[in-house]
């Protein structure tokens, strides 16, 4: 028998923890991903994104825009697991709390995505919140997943910008890069959409995604998510359509 020694066990949680919190920031570090989260500005979204080592130069990766961004202030954030939650409000005291959940998904050795989970309560009788979503990102190529007759179609970047319908997914391919990009937002949380695309070299596409929040009554919580995934670029169309199935049939996490 040992006598004076402490003996801590960790828990697979603690050991699968991918996201550090420094001062302004929280840093993910995952085995093929790394990014950086600005706390303090939410429309900046995820930044100084890596995949395996490699820098990919995307300007904004799921950036949060409320209408009201320079009136929103954190309360408080903390890691649990793979997940990364955040509690904002509004500095003239609207009523309305704003949390995010950002947790990382694994799928298989080659592939790594980040669900956003964005719950908005108590707001204003007689308002309604417009929160939307925004990535930019370099692309050779751009197809899109129509949520309804499960077609797929090409973006045609000299006809931008256009509204985006009935999304289902949007998958992007770079030009030498043996992986593409795919994000999609949860159908029912669809309020309208729009994606442009740049005339400079490498092309740069954005789209924005408004949610669906309707008129919230006091102690109502609404909540939206969205997938990002970094996928193989060999059958990455197949690989999007089975991913959006598994997350349009699968139910909301409760978050925070």
């Amino acid at each position: 028998m040992v006598r004076g020694q402490l003996v801590l066990f960790l828990t697979a949680e603690y050991c699968l923890t991918m996201w550090t919190i420094v001062d302004d920031s929280a840093v993910l570090k995952e085995p093929l991903l790394s990014a950086r989260l600005p706390l303090g500005c939410l429309s900046d979204g995820l930044v100084d994104v890596t995949f395996q080592g490699r820098p990919l130069g995307w300007k904004k990766w799921m950036g949060i825009s409320g209408g009201h961004d320079t009136e929103l202030f954190r309360q408080h954030d903390y890691v649990r697991g793979n997940d990364l939650n955040c509690c904002y409000a509004w500095k003239n005291d609207r009523g309305t709390t704003l949390e995010t959940s950002w947790r990382v998904l694994q799928m298989e050795s080659s592939s790594v995505g980040i669900e956003l989970l964005i719950s908005v309560q108590d707001h204003p009788p007689g308002e309604t919140p417009v929160i939307s979503v925004g990535t930019t990102v370099t692309v050779q190529e751009c197809l899109l997943l129509d949520a309804d007759s499960q077609r797929w179609s090409s973006f045609d970047r000299a006809a931008a910008p256009t509204l985006l319908e009935t999304p289902g997914c949007i998958l992007c391919r770079q030009e030498d890069c043996d992986f593409s990009y795919l994000e999609m937002l949860y159908p029912a949380d669809f309020g309208a959409g729009e994606m442009l695309a740049g005339n400079e070299q490498p092309v740069e596409a954005s789209w924005t995604f408004q949610l669906l929040l309707d008129q919230l009554e006091k102690g109502v919580i609404r909540r939206s998510r969205l997938q990002g995934w970094i996928i193989p670029r060999d059958g990455d169309q197949q690989q999007a359509e089975a991913l959006f199935l598994q997350f349009r049939n699968a139910p909301c996490r409760l978050g925070t």
